[in-house]
Parts: structure tokens; sequence; C-alpha cells
């Protein structure tokens, strides 16, 4: 839970931010702490792992409260089989996101939009931070190369939900990568049907 300095724990949005004391990160014990000075916690961890939530995290949250205010829940998460499709599929953000879509109907009817592909950066960086926001713009759901992923939601049940479809599905593609043999999946025909039986609009010049 985030807490200010002198307060109960509660969670603190983006939008609240305007007024914000510096924030303490609660763990199980032993806890880990950030007093805003920049220096390490009791633990010895070094001040660019709190960067990683102080830069990018936030800016996530503004990029997304600004599309549609009701997402206020950004998540990040090491997804083990996102993770692993960074190592092994397409480093292009169209053809990663059509390697997904072409799975399982589930993926374009959950994430429409697609998925934003951040290329391997230094995380706990002003760089890493403008790159996830520029994608944040036009996806829920961000992927950074090599490292993890970011969701995001009106809710931690509708963000941890996104996540979980994306890893859900990017397993299918190692275990197909694994196997050797892959038909094609899901035509483009197919996407459009789905998305006019959904009635989606899918990331344009995708799938035209």
């Amino acid at each position: 839970a985030l807490q200010q300095a002198d307060g109960p724990p509660q969670v603190i949005y983006a939008h609240q931010l305007q007024a914000f004391k510096p924030l303490r990160v609660q763990m199980a014990q032993p806890h880990l702490r950030h007093n805003g000075t920049g220096e390490a916690d009791s633990l010895g961890f070094p001040q660019a792992l709190f960067q990683i939530g102080h830069i990018a995290h936030l800016a996530a949250h503004a990029a997304r409260l600004a599309v549609d205010p009701e997402q206020r829940v950004v998540m990040h998460n090491h997804a083990t089989n996102v993770l692993a499709m960074t190592h092994v599929g397409p480093t292009d953000e169209k053809e990663f996101t059509l390697a997904l879509w072409k799975l399982i109907p589930e993926a374009i009817v959950l994430f429409p939009e697609g998925v934003g592909l951040v290329p391997f950066m230094v995380c706990g960086t002003q760089e890493i931070a403008d790159a996830t926001l520029e994608k944040m713009k036009d996806c829920r759901f961000v992927v950074w190369q090599y490292h993890g992923v970011f969701s995001v939601g009106k809710s931690l049940h509708d963000a941890f939900g996104l996540l979980e479809t994306v890893d859900k599905v990017a397993g299918v593609y190692m275990d197909i990568q694994k196997s050797g043999k892959y038909n094609g999946g899901i035509d483009n025909d197919g996407l459009r049907a789905l998305c006019k039986r959904f009635n989606l609009t899918p990331r344009a010049g995708y799938i035209d």
C-alpha cells in the first residue's frame, strides 16, 4: 500500500499527486522505505529501483488518465510468458500484436487497440518513462522488451485481467514455438469477423 508519511495507509492515484507528500512503499517485512531524499533504503537498494515507479509509473498514470479518467490503476509485472516472447517473437510492435491476436479470439476482443512495445532501455530513466508515456496514449498494455509489462484498468481486477490474458496468449505462442509447427492461426478475415461480431474497432492499419 502507498501511504503518506504522516497518514494512514491508502492508495494514492496520479490525479491526487498535486498535493502529495513523500511516499513510503510498504511491503512484507523487512520493508523498503523511500523518503524522497534520494538515499538508498535500509536494505541497500539503490534509488534507481524507486525511480522506476516514480518516473515511469506516474508517467503511465498521467497518460491513461488523459485518455480515460476512469483508468486509475497501472500495474507493473514481470510477466513470464510475455518476457519470454520478447526474446523469440517479433520485435515490431504491429507484428507482435498480430502474433497475439491470431492465437485465440479472446485476444483481439480484449485488446483491440493492440499492445505497445518499448524496445530495451535501461529501467529507471527518463528515456523509458517518456517512451512508455507515448505508448500509453494508445494502448492499455505496454511491453518493456526483456523486462516486463504495464497493464492499465479501471480497477485492480480490470488491470490484472488484461495482464493475465496477454500473458496467457503469450504462453500459447511460446508453446507453439516449442512444437515447431504452426498453421498461421486466425487470418485477417477471421479477425475482421470477430471485430464485427463484438462491435470492435481494431488498431488502424493492422488488419486492413
